[in-house]
Parts: C-alpha cells; structure tokens; sequence
C-alpha cells in the first residue's frame, strides 16, 4: 500500500473502467432531442464540381452551340414591275444562256432612249415618261422579231437583246418601235416621240 493509502490494484481498476466508459460513449447512438427525436447524423460534406481548367498554352474552351442555319440569299427579280420589261438580272441570265447556246456568238445588244421625252414630261407632266416606256414594251413583240428581248435599264432606258447583228438589224429595231409606240402613245392623246439607239457592251452588263 502506498503512503497515501491507495493500492496499486484499485489505480489500475479506476482507469481500466474510465477507458471502457469512454469507448461506450463513442459507440453509443446520440441522445434523443427534446421532441424524442434523435439527433440527425452529420450529413457528409457535398462533392465540389469538377470544373474546366485550361492549361498554359491548351486550347481555349469552346461550347458546343448548335450552327445557325445560313441566311437565305436574296432572290432575283426578272420583272420590273412599272412596265414589264425584263430586269438587268434576266439580261444576265439571257446573255449566259445566249453565249452558252450560241458558243459565244451573241446577237446585238441595243440601248433605246426616248430623245424627246424631256419635252414630252413638259407638256403631259412629270408620270408621261412610264406611260413611254410601258407603251415600248407592249409593243415591242409586234415591232420586233420573235426571238429579241427588251430589258429595262435604268430609269429611263430600254435594252434590246437582238437576234440579229448589224447597223441594219439595229436600225430596223429603233425604227419599229418608233413607229409602234407613236400609234400607242396617239391613242391616249400623247404626241409622238423620237428614239436613239447605240450598241451596248454585253461584258458591261454582264457582271
């Protein structure tokens, strides 16, 4: 026995049992809440998202977007509206078609001016110069040859895409429908008219 009166047996009795209690409490469920619950365990901590890391140098992050349909091309317009000639768009076209048919050969292009039409406006106001050029249109399939073709170009001229080449061709064109459209233009009380005619580059008007 020591000198304080406590045996060697009973110090190591006292811990053995302090060890044991501890291990019981570790064990043991949590105690009850006060609504007789018990205490929720610890939920275990959420997974952090993986997120994308681009390395020195690495190719940058692209997302993956789905690709956008192209923007429709603008349609061609083959008519002109106002007097229902051909539009330099259908010139286009005609002269491919003619140059592939024909093996480059082409017919005459013309340009048709009204050389009065300014006097013309003078006398019956500034809407005569359509009513000129709708009247050449109508009566361009019955002054010209079956196969030629009127355009117009611009405000106030006409294009012939001839089937014929020639002064001869390009002055029976002019004169026909000088005469046609001044038996039109007479019917609905406008004077007659004058036109010019000048051959046109074809590789101008291509493009």
């Amino acid at each position: 026995m020591s000198e304080y009166g406590i045996e060697r047996g009973d110090v190591l009795l006292s811990l053995q049992l302090t060890l044991t209690r501890e291990e019981e409490e570790r064990i043991s469920p949590s105690p009850p809440h006060a609504n007789g619950g018990h205490r929720p365990a610890a939920s275990p901590p959420a997974p952090r998202q993986a997120t994308a890391r681009v390395s020195n140098g690495g190719p940058a992050f692209r997302p993956n977007f789905p690709s956008l349909p192209a923007a429709p091309s603008k349609p061609l317009v083959m008519l002109d509206a106002a007097t229902g000639a051909g539009t330099l768009d259908a010139l286009r076209r005609d002269l491919r078609l003619a140059e592939a048919a024909r093996e480059g050969r082409r017919g005459a292009l013309v340009g048709i001016e009204v050389e009065t039409l300014d006097q013309l406006r003078l006398v019956c106001g500034s809407g005569a110069g359509e009513q000129v050029l709708k009247g050449l249109v109508e009566v361009a399939p019955f002054a010209l040859r079956a196969q030629d073709r009127v355009y117009r170009s611009g405000r106030e001229r006409l294009v012939l895409l001839l089937e014929g080449k020639g002064d001869a061709a390009v002055e029976a064109a002019r004169a026909g429908l000088e005469v046609a459209v001044g038996r039109f233009l007479a019917d609905r009380g406008f004077p007659p008219v004058h036109l010019t005619a000048r051959p046109l580059d074809p590789a101008a008007l291509a493009r």
